[in-house]
């Protein structure tokens, strides 16, 4: 991603000086999707569509408002760059929230400046070491923005589930606090369960790492266990749990 930030300007851009990028498709363990806005002016609000990796996203205001901010500090453009993956990518450690369904990370970053011809030369700026990735808070709550604040404006986020996931009727969705090493639902509202085309939709105060989230003990206890061999060098695993009956053939 850092690559691609740096040499931004050579990728093929919309009439409104937007770039649409995507990598993976549909049932892939990881997919990205990245869109970059490469104008100054911000914008009223912005919906971003990846259809080939079943993602999308509507950004606020809020976020161009962040996007005057950084420019009027000397930045340049912002970029969000969404990353899926169908495991628990941060690996986190909360002892009674489990993710489920993969996870979804949305990160609104900073576009470093284009490069510029000078005497036949080019200059590129080249970010120190550690910071070739400049992530921006959202909610942004650095002390130069108070005189702009504005009430907090939740992002809309919406992807495709997995059809081996069993999702509850109402689920909740999370985000992951590394701070508190736990899920936290604060800012999560509007959820909405699409069973029939696997679609899971959610209002998100802040831009993070969320997932689909359940207790851990929520299938506990089994009310019984079984095997059996069904065929040569072939079995079935049969588990009743608190809520499901499962089977399963391992070979």
């Amino acid at each position: 991603t850092s690559n691609l930030l740096q040499y931004i300007e050579k990728q093929e851009q919309n009439s409104q000086s937007q770039v649409y990028l995507q990598w993976g498709n549909q049932h892939d363990n990881i997919k990205v999707g990245f869109w970059g806005h490469l104008q100054n002016k911000g914008f009223r609000a912005k919906q971003i569509d990846h259809p080939k990796i079943q993602i999308s996203l509507d950004l606020p205001k809020s976020i161009a408002l962040q996007q005057s901010t950084q420019t009027s500090m000397g930045s340049q453009y912002i970029g969000v760059r969404t990353l899926y993956t169908n495991y628990d990518s941060v690996a986190g450690k909360d002892p009674s929230q489990m993710p489920v369904g993969g996870m979804i990370r949305v990160d609104l970053l900073l576009i470093p400046p284009f490069s510029k011809k000078v005497k036949g030369w080019t200059i590129r700026q080249v970010p120190p070491p550690g910071q070739e990735l400049m992530r921006l808070p959202f909610p942004n709550t650095e002390p130069h923005t108070a005189s702009t604040a504005i009430a907090v404006q939740p992002c809309k986020i919406e992807y495709k589930v997995p059809a081996h996931v069993l999702v509850r009727k109402s689920p909740t969705i999370s985000w992951w606090d590394k701070d508190a090493e736990k899920w936290s639902t604060d800012g999560i509202t509007e959820i909405s369960w699409e069973p029939e085309n696997r679609k899971i939709s959610f209002f998100s105060a802040r831009l993070a790492a969320l997932s689909i989230t359940q207790e851990r003990h929520l299938d506990l206890p089994y009310q019984y266990w079984s095997m059996r061999p069904v065929a040569p060098l072939m079995c079935e695993l049969s588990i009743k749990a608190a809520r499901y009956e499962l089977q399963f053939v391992i070979s």
